[in-house]
């Protein structure tokens, strides 16, 4: 016999970005990006990883590059329309995501159409990094475009910090 249980299970927990990607997201803080490279082969990572996926090395705190803050779009897919709907409120939301705030989480609601989620090949890097670029700069994206990263004005150390990419040429 099923029953249906009428009632939410939230499950506290505590996650840490462990020390490569807190130092990737520390210089983001900084308006900055930094690349893991790996100790063997030489490839720079963004965002960095802990293994290096080619020849299994670790890669530690200390095997870090500093990159441009531009690249090259490899690739992209245009936003054009909401398939989400509108956000729900933030009353909404904070009573169904326990115990935390979400009302201002980055990460829980798409921005506003248009938007493009891209992939930029950062300056030095051998990877390119999932990112976006909105609003005026949709004109102007194409594959081979390049890309700087436009950083908030307010940082907090999050993948977010960048606001977006803009499309310089």
């Amino acid at each position: 016999m099923a029953r249906k249980l009428d009632w939410d299970i939230t499950v506290p927990y505590k996650w840490t970005t462990g020390p490569v990607i807190g130092k990737f997201l520390g210089g983001l803080k900084e308006h900055t990006i930094l690349g893991g490279k790996c100790p063997a082969c030489k490839k720079v990572f963004v965002p960095p990883q802990d293994l290096c996926p080619d020849c299994y090395v670790d890669l530690t705190e200390d095997d870090f590059v500093e990159l441009k803050n531009e690249g090259e779009i490899i690739s992209f897919t245009q936003v054009n329309q909401n398939f989400f709907g509108e956000k729900p409120s933030d009353e909404y939301l904070n009573s169904r995501i326990s115990p935390a705030d979400v009302s201002e989480h980055p990460l829980l609601w798409p921005p506003e159409p248009p938007y493009a989620i891209v992939m930029v090949k950062i300056d030095g890097a051998d990877t390119a990094m999932v990112h976006l670029v909105k609003g005026n700069e949709m004109d102007k994206l194409k594959v081979g475009a390049r890309a700087k990263a436009k950083f908030k004005g307010e940082t907090i150390g999050h993948i977010l910090d960048i606001e977006q990419f803009e499309i310089i040429s």
